[in-house]
């Protein structure tokens, strides 16, 4: 695990900044940070979503919110609308 300081309120671009610093050899990153821009960075790299997941990510991104984003390229050549957002998942008893 690594603490960035960078992501405490950050915006979707410094965190779409953050995201295309982490090297290629990492396959799986699970970001931590603060909304708006968590929600936002979502909304901006999910080019396709299955399901409803895009939806609710518009609609709402509460507390301990999960969205599952799968990527085509290394994170350095991560722009907007690239994504698919696979799964938006909300804990039981968080409000969506």
């Amino acid at each position: 695990m690594t603490y960035d300081a960078r992501l405490y309120r950050a915006s979707a671009g410094e965190l779409l900044g953050v995201v295309r610093d982490i090297p290629a050899r990492v396959r799986t990153l699970m970001l931590v940070g603060h909304n708006p821009g968590v929600q936002d960075l979502v909304l901006m790299l999910a080019g396709e979503a299955d399901g409803c997941a895009l939806e609710q990510t518009r609609a709402k991104f509460p507390t301990s919110a999960i969205a599952v984003l799968c990527l085509p390229g290394p994170w350095s050549d991560l722009e907007p609308g690239a994504a698919r957002l696979t799964e938006m998942v909300v804990p039981r008893g968080a409000k969506s």
